[in-house]
């Protein structure tokens, strides 16, 4: 998973809109360092001598990632064995406004109707895939909602 970064955000973009409802569609600004790099070419290896070592002859990593991170680019050529993306963080839970959007019951600090459920609420991303997460956080959720 990726590190957090406080310089990655989410924003609408003015020039394009949704086609239906005229609306200004989401621009996702998504910053890779370093670490993400190194994370994922080593996490890419590792699959690429597992496959090897089962008779995968052909396995082989297409990816150019010797320009750093400022140079990787998504998504990779076709065919290519790539790593696995989860956006998360965007509504980060907190104790406080200061820190985060939302509270513990996944409520937006600034609005008392308003919940959110997903993987945006996560503070930052696992070691792995963040469906079983998810949907436990969304079952307590639920749960919530129906006690209030």
């Amino acid at each position: 998973e990726q590190l957090p970064d406080e310089a990655s955000r989410i924003t609408l973009n003015p020039q394009v809109r949704d086609p239906i409802f005229g609306q200004p569609v989401a621009h996702v600004d998504w910053r890779l360092n370093e670490a993400d790099k190194h994370s994922a070419v080593r996490a890419l290896e590792l699959s690429l001598d597992y496959l090897r070592a089962r008779g995968g002859s052909k396995a082989q990593m297409i990816t150019d990632v010797s320009g750093g991170a400022e140079a990787w680019t998504f998504p990779p050529a076709a065919g290519a064995l790539e790593t696995g993306d989860h956006h998360m963080g965007a509504l980060r839970m907190s104790a406080s406004p200061e820190n985060g959007i939302v509270d513990v019951n996944s409520r937006l600090h600034s609005v008392d109707n308003l919940y959110i459920a997903g993987s945006a609420i996560f503070p930052a991303g696992g070691y792995a895939n963040p469906t079983l997460t998810i949907v436990a956080l969304s079952l307590r959720l639920a749960d919530h909602l129906r006690g209030l």
